[in-house]
């Protein structure tokens, strides 16, 4: 981050800031800083849920195992239990302290000038010590492309010309913890699917990745969060939860499933995780009595265009969708240093984010060739996740992009057995033995849902997901300029600082 970074940075903040994000009464949630701007100042976020629910039939407690509520567990979990609502928290998740600290920025415009010469050097102090964290563990999600090249064409493939969404990094944390819920053959096709050759392999790539994937500067945010919601009705493997809270950094909540109170806390907290983005689409959320267990898995990403549109260059014109032809405002820009990317059948755009290394993609297909044919295609299939598996080139680009805000519901339980996992599904087969502490113990999974949210203007993107697992184009370019107008239907990928991709979908119709 240059000189000029950070005095922008500074500039755009509140003179006031949020100080808590939970709501009163609430409790805390985890242990670290955390703030964030205005929703009208959000240039860019993303929010990214996975939900797991064991739909368990009734049964007689084990003896041989203790349930959520004895001591020795909450010994273990939490020194004090922290009542909310009719629920408990038994863990908190202990994130570690961000190298840069958001009471880095100026609070006042008169703090920032009698200051600045020592906060500069604090920043670039703190921005270097990052730096140096992030070189240790950024690229161990390598291996993951080809399952999360995978998980986003199984996501995308059955639009029919809608728009659709898919979370792909958030699909792997969620099936991580389902892995950790299971064993036997039913963990095997999980591991299997992710591509992960162990237990103990899987947890340390998910740490890695994890701490890779977290920055929260009070500028940028990428914040990934877990939680794990026990009945208290029902008996737990206490070293499946505990190994759970402290590989995925997942908060440990008990309370009774079925009832407003235990709902409204889980609604609570996912909100208070993502900043209320998704509230329209929480408010549906709910537990049935018989579940036993819900595994909640959070992301958070939030960052403003590095070049930001000009409201002044906007025009009204035409998109001509899958379904139908819609009047749309496009925002106009020309990048004179444009990287413009080019497969066989199509063609791509990289537009950076400020602060964050992240970069979203914008393809658009060759005419002539669907998104059907395009999701198959190999070149795209490596290009959702590398920007290296398709030449580029560096010349001048008009880009026109429609503002759009979209938001769709979508089931993914087919998508999720396309990957393999088959038996976690089946009452006769799927085997929960290692958090119910019981192999016959009828738990399955009966839905993967998932939810989502996109909204893309001048200034950047606010992208909201939530992904609930329940259980009962163009050639190649000129020499030196090319429009690139996405005035038809188009895909992007918004890919992390660690190049892995955090949200990727099509636009049908903006």
């Amino acid at each position: 981050m240059t000189k000029e970074d950070l005095k922008k940075a500074i500039l755009d903040t509140e003179d006031e800031w949020i100080e808590e994000a939970l709501p009163k009464g609430f409790g805390k949630t985890r242990k670290v800083r955390s703030r964030w701007f205005r929703p009208a100042l959000a240039a860019a976020a993303c929010v990214l849920i996975a939900v797991l629910g064991l739909l368990l039939l009734p049964r007689r407690p084990d003896p041989n195992t203790e349930r959520a509520t004895d001591k020795s567990i909450l010994e273990q979990l939490i020194e004090n239990i922290t009542p909310v609502a009719h629920a408990f928290a038994l863990a908190e998740a202990e994130y570690p302290d961000s190298a840069i600290d958001s009471s880095l920025y100026p609070r006042t415009w008169k703090e920032m000038t009698e200051k600045y010469a020592e906060i500069e050097a604090k920043y670039m102090e703190a921005h270097q010590k990052d730096q140096q964290e992030f070189a240790q563990v950024r690229g161990n999600g390598e291996s993951l492309k080809p399952f999360l090249q995978q998980a986003i064409r199984l996501s995308l493939e059955n639009a029919d010309g809608k728009n659709a969404l898919s979370a792909p990094l958030n699909l792997y944390f969620g099936l991580a913890m389902l892995a950790e819920s299971t064993a036997g053959e039913t963990r095997q096709e999980i591991l299997d699917a992710i591509g992960a050759g162990s237990l103990e392999a899987l947890r340390e790539q998910a740490g890695k990745v994890w701490r890779a994937n977290y920055y929260d500067d009070g500028n940028v945010k990428s914040i990934l969060g877990s939680s794990l919601w026990l009945s208290d009705s029902l008996s737990y493997n206490k070293n499946t939860v505990k190994q759970i809270s402290e590989s995925y950094y997942a908060s440990v909540f008990r309370g009774e499933m079925g009832t407003e109170e235990y709902n409204e806390v889980l609604r609570q907290w996912i909100n208070a995780q993502t900043g209320s983005l998704l509230e329209e689409l929480t408010a549906q959320l709910s537990m049935v009595p018989q579940t036993v267990l819900e595994l909640v898995s959070t992301v958070y990403f939030q960052d403003r265009w590095d070049a930001e549109f000009s409201k002044e260059n906007n025009r009204d014109g035409i998109f001509h969708g899958a379904a139908q032809e819609t009047a749309v405002t496009f925002m106009n820009q020309t990048d004179w240093y444009g990287v413009y990317y080019y497969g066989e059948h199509f063609g791509a755009y990289a537009k950076r984010m400020r602060s964050s290394d992240a970069v979203m993609y914008f393809i658009l297909p060759d005419e002539g060739v669907s998104m059907e044919e395009l999701l198959t295609d190999e070149d795209l299939q490596a290009f959702l996740t590398s920007d290296k598996a398709v030449p580029n080139v560096t010349i001048k680009v008009n880009f026109s992009l429609p503002k759009f805000d979209i938001m769709m519901d979508q089931d993914l339980s087919n998508a999720v057995k396309a990957l393999g996992i088959q038996k976690v599904f089946d009452p006769q087969l799927a085997d929960f033995s290692s958090v119910t502490g019981k192999a016959d113990a009828a738990a399955w999974l009966s839905e993967v849902r998932q939810g989502a949210r996109i909204m893309v203007d001048e200034e950047g993107v606010k992208a909201a997901a939530y992904l609930r697992i329940v259980a009962p184009g163009a050639p190649m370019p000129p020499e030196e300029e090319i429009d690139f107008v996405l005035d038809r239907p188009f895909l992007f990928v918004l890919r992390s600082r660690d190049d892995l991709p955090l949200l990727a979908g099509i636009v049908n119709q903006p």
